[in-house]
């Protein structure tokens, strides 16, 4: 697993913010916090194999997770931010569908979900403030609890991000927030079921749905 890219990723996000300093406009707040629920739903896509033959209709399905969610950023232009967002770790629990439904809840897995973007901001005055950004989401894995399947274990997994989203300010430092971030990854998980050992390559691909209080300093 690429344990240490969590820690990487918060490492450059400060360092981006930090140096880019000199360039942050003048008028306005610099720093911004979003804080509030999220709704993350994964995209459950999988290929799996049970003693390296494929499983031929056997898929996953996970509900909805919910977590908290902060994401602090910093202007670095006059219209440009750069964020860092970190959500609690939510649990996954993983039922088997298709050739694998009958063995009901296959596991669970907690994860930490993370995401360090460039945003861009066309209006930094006014109530109602829209905003695009690109990026990196970062899937780290706490820990698995077997089901069915024992000896679980998934692999960490970093791939790109997009997102946007509005702000309206009922005064001047305080507001409310809606964002959308969607990311892309893959990875894999291996398994045991009974003696047969199993892999899967995995399509998480996930949403995140997220809304609260907007902060500026």
């Amino acid at each position: 697993m690429r344990t240490g890219a969590l820690s990487n990723t918060a490492i450059a996000a400060a360092a981006l913010i930090g140096l880019a300093s000199p360039a942050v406009a003048q008028d306005g707040s610099d720093w911004f916090v979003h804080i509030g629920p999220a709704q993350l739903t994964l995209a459950d896509g999988a290929d799996v194999r049970a003693g390296g033959a494929p499983l031929a209709g056997a898929g996953i399905d996970t509900d909805p997770q919910y977590t908290g969610v902060v994401e602090i950023g910093r202007f670095v232009a006059p219209n440009v931010a750069v964020a860092l967002t970190l959500g609690g770790p939510p649990l996954a629990k993983i039922d088997g569908t298709g050739t694998l439904e009958g063995l009901g809840r296959l596991g669970n897995v907690r994860y930490g979900p993370g995401a360090l973007t460039v945003q861009f901001h066309p209006m930094r005055s006014g109530r109602v403030q829209p905003y695009v950004g690109a990026g990196v989401t970062y899937m780290h894995i706490f820990s698995t609890k077997d089901a069915a399947l024992s000896d679980i274990e998934v692999n960490d997994d970093i791939g790109p991000l997009i997102q946007g989203g509005v702000q309206y300010f009922f005064s001047e430092k305080t507001g409310i927030f809606v964002d959308v971030k969607k990311g892309w990854l893959r990875t894999e998980a291996t398994a045991s079921l009974g003696t047969v050992p199993i892999d899967a390559d995995l399509k998480l691909d996930p949403l995140v749905v997220n809304a609260g209080l907007a902060f500026r300093f």
